[in-house]
């Protein structure tokens, strides 16, 4: 399977000071900044129950047969404001599975406006900057966000969960969209 695609008038290549033969996709570029500051804001309208996204993790770690059979693949899902998982998606690369569930979405005319992505690892830079693409306006991992995670995110418009475990997460970025449990 195969897609080509083929951009019109889009941004000239990216400058890199170094070769780059797979990755995130940022590594190298000289003008990581121009890119957050060109990002479109997200203004999707999802609302999330505390309550729900303690629940994400558990779901998605029972729909991960690799990670089952392995312990060594990360997972990306798609749920949307019940919790409901739309799509799940492993790799061995957590940037990977984020763009598995992400192509999953535009094939399939998922909006993004109402959905939530989890993520298995940390949050990275990257991670948020893809997420802003793809205008998700929630994202939840299991782990850390990095510095530069918490501020694209604050930038974007991105609500932007850590350490979402049990019934702990904490919330780093525009906490509106999370209804807290009573």
């Amino acid at each position: 399977h195969r897609v080509a695609v083929q951009v019109a008038g889009g941004p000239a290549p990216a400058v890199r000071n170094l070769t780059v033969n797979s990755s995130c996709g940022l590594c190298g570029r000289t003008d990581i900044e121009a890119l957050i500051d060109g990002m479109k804001p997200v203004a999707g309208d999802i609302r999330v129950d505390a309550r729900v996204l303690y629940e994400v993790p558990d779901r998605v770690r029972k729909a991960q047969p690799l990670f089952q059979a392995s312990g060594g693949t990360h997972a990306a899902a798609l749920f949307d404001a019940s919790g409901k998982l739309l799509v799940v998606r492993e790799d061995i690369g957590r940037h990977n599975a984020l763009d598995k569930i992400i192509g999953y979405a535009l094939l399939s005319s998922v909006s993004m406006a109402g959905v939530g992505v989890f993520l298995s690892g940390r949050t990275s830079l990257e991670m948020v900057l893809k997420a802003a693409r793809a205008q998700i306006p929630l994202v939840a991992a299991v782990s850390a966000p990095t510095a530069a995670a918490v501020q694209a995110a604050r930038r974007a418009g991105i609500t932007l969960c850590g350490f979402v475990r049990g019934d702990e997460i904490t919330v780093y970025t525009h906490d509106e969209r999370i209804a807290q449990a009573v």
